[in-house]
């Protein structure tokens, strides 16, 4: 697993770097994030960051199971 809390595993993380802190910004982020990040195998870290008008999203998925 990729991360723990009180013993139970994560799923998956996912960071937001807003870059103001309208929560306009935050809000049209998760949008963002719903229509771009489409199914994501656990476990996952994703991050995302808005700069200007653009949304960045960057994926990270644990190595398939051999």
């Amino acid at each position: 697993m990729l991360a723990y809390h009180d013993g139970e595993p994560f799923l998956g993380i996912i960071h937001l770097k807003p870059g103001h802190i309208s929560p306009i910004f935050v809000l049209e982020m998760i949008a963002a994030i719903e229509a771009s990040a489409g199914d994501m195998d656990p476990p996952f870290v994703l991050v995302a960051e808005r700069r200007d008008a653009v949304v960045r999203i960057r994926v990270r998925c644990a190595p398939a199971a051999r």
